[in-house]
């Protein structure tokens, strides 16, 4: 635990979180901006695609995550709480579809699935799920 009330806390604070909070809204416009491009163009939605979809989704998550310092968590112990359930909810999510990508171009190259695609219902329960029942313990 850190010591809130130290003068060397009190003094960096609001600098680590506006520069959290600019970084944070700088990654959610762009994740809009992959969004968008989803949407307005209906040959980008492939299965590839869709798996990319589903990661900046999670990162979405993380995002307003860490967005939610400005309202200075540290001095709410409710936000804090829902804060880091965000947080771990989206951060565990996001490395769940990062393997289930690696997966997916591993065993697509290796010839190992020959229906890559027949797994995308899987890949969403094991990336929504799990980390979903991680961050409610």
């Amino acid at each position: 635990m850190f010591n809130q009330s130290s003068e060397y806390y009190q003094s960096h604070y609001p600098y680590v979180k506006y520069c959290a909070f600019s970084t944070s809204l700088i990654s959610l416009l762009s994740i809009i901006l992959v969004f968008y491009v989803y949407f307005s163009r209906p040959i980008l939605r492939n299965f590839s695609f869709r798996l990319i979809m589903y990661l900046q989704s999670s990162d979405a998550i993380m995002s307003i995550c860490m967005l939610l310092e400005i309202f200075d968590p540290v001095y709410n112990p409710k936000l804090c709480q829902a804060q880091a359930f965000i947080g771990n909810f989206g951060c565990l999510s996001s490395f769940a579809w990062t393997c289930c990508i690696s997966s997916a171009i591993y065993f697509s190259c290796t010839g190992k699935w020959k229906d890559v695609e027949s797994k995308e219902k899987l890949f969403l329960i094991i990336c929504t799920i799990f980390p979903l029942i991680i961050s409610l313990m």
